[in-house]
C-alpha cells in the first residue's frame, strides 16, 4: 500500500496509517506525494501497450498476458 504523506500531513497520522496496513496483512511503501500512483504511473501505460499490442495484431490477449507472465514474471498478465 503506498503511504504518502502530503504537505499538511502530520506524522502520527502516517505512522496509524503504516500500522494499519500492517494489520491487515500489507506492506506500507513510503513514497512521495506526486500526481496519481506510483503503481498506477507504472501500470496504466503498460496496460495501454498491451491493447496497443493486441489492436495492431501483434499478439492475441492470450499472448500477451503469458509473455508478460514468463517474461516479466508477473503473476497475471496485463489483460
Amino acid at each position: 500500500v503506498e503511504v504518502i504523506k502530503a504537505l499538511q500531513t502530520s506524522e502520527e497520522v502516517v505512522q496509524v496509517v503504516r500500522e494499519l496496513t500492517v494489520k491487515i496483512g500489507k506492506t506500507p511503501v513510503d513514497v512521495k506525494d506526486s500526481y496519481g500512483f506510483v503503481v498506477n504511473r507504472i501500470l496504466i501505460p503498460m496496460i495501454n501497450e498491451a491493447i496497443y499490442i493486441l489492436g495492431e495484431g501483434v499478439a492475441s490477449a492470450e499472448e500477451i498476458d503469458e509473455a508478460m507472465k514468463l517474461g516479466a514474471n508477473h503473476p497475471i498478465g496485463p489483460l
